[in-house]
């Protein structure tokens, strides 16, 4: 039964991640992002670099526990040990979908709030001070997951993997493939890299966002119509979040795909 329902999954998780992939390599500018090219100043990149990276390094240095005020962290962790023991007596679908729902839950309440909090900002026409809000549903959500699929996150490795889930999820062509299967590398063999730098991944991280919310930001700056950036606050935190659990759903997979020699 067990090695039947591992297989159904593992082929689903190969199934998603060929979709992301694919939709990773057709990436086009929009119209809207042809149109803002010529308007957006030119060192609104370099303030959004600075604002993601000091967002990251507040996140890991003393925000993760503010973070962790926004949910009950011991009542997921003996949730998750349930539905694995659970899982470990009775490998059914059943089992395997519990743990899945929570994630699935986590990700879709951090869209909601971010959508919401961003819309508001944008109609007060606030871009910039919202990086900070959107980048701490981000983590929230991230955190959550991670902790339902039975992972800690407050070990350098940890971070290394969380960052590199964002910007991988919003990676585009060529990049997209190497750094996806980078982070499937990494699940079998969670180590950092040679000469490391916490420092260095912050700021690969902070370049891909700023360059992917560029214009949504600068939309975001302006009253009212800034609403239109807001909302892509919720699709931007439903794209690294969901991505997040679909890395973590393997990454718990794999261990036990392993033992059942599925693949």
């Amino acid at each position: 039964m067990a090695n039947k329902v591992l297989q159904r999954q593992w082929k689903r998780i190969l199934r998603r991640e060929d979709t992301f992939v694919k939709n990773a390599t057709k990436k086009k500018n929009s119209k809207m992002e042809d149109f803002l090219a010529e308007k957006v100043p030119d060192k609104l990149q370099n303030t959004l670099n600075v604002a993601f990276a000091k967002s990251f390094e507040i996140v890991f240095e003393r925000g993760t526990n503010v973070i962790e005020k926004t949910y009950n962290k011991e009542s997921i962790q003996q949730t998750h040990k349930i539905n694995e023991y659970a899982f470990s007596v009775v490998a059914d679908r059943k089992r395997v979908n519990a743990i899945n729902q929570g994630a699935t839950k986590t990700a879709v309440y951090s869209t909601v709030i971010s959508g919401v909090k961003g819309v508001s900002l944008g109609i007060l026409g606030i871009g910039l001070p919202d990086i900070p809000i959107f980048m701490g549903m981000v983590f929230r959500g991230i955190y959550e997951i991670a902790l339902q699929y039975g992972y800690n996150y407050d070990t350098e490795e940890e971070r290394y993997f969380i960052l590199n889930i964002i910007s991988t999820a919003l990676a585009h062509g060529e990049q997209a493939i190497i750094e996806n299967n980078a982070l499937n590398d990494f699940m079998l063999n969670p180590k950092l890299p040679y000469n490391y730098s916490r420092q260095a991944e912050i700021e690969k991280v902070s370049d891909v966002l700023s360059m992917e919310l560029l214009y949504l930001k600068f939309v975001q700056g302006v009253p009212v119509i800034g609403a239109v950036g807001g909302v892509f606050d919720a699709v931007f935190t439903q794209k690294i979040l969901g991505y997040a659990k679909l890395k973590y759903r393997r990454r718990f997979l794999s261990a036990r795909a392993l033992n059942e020699k599925i693949y």
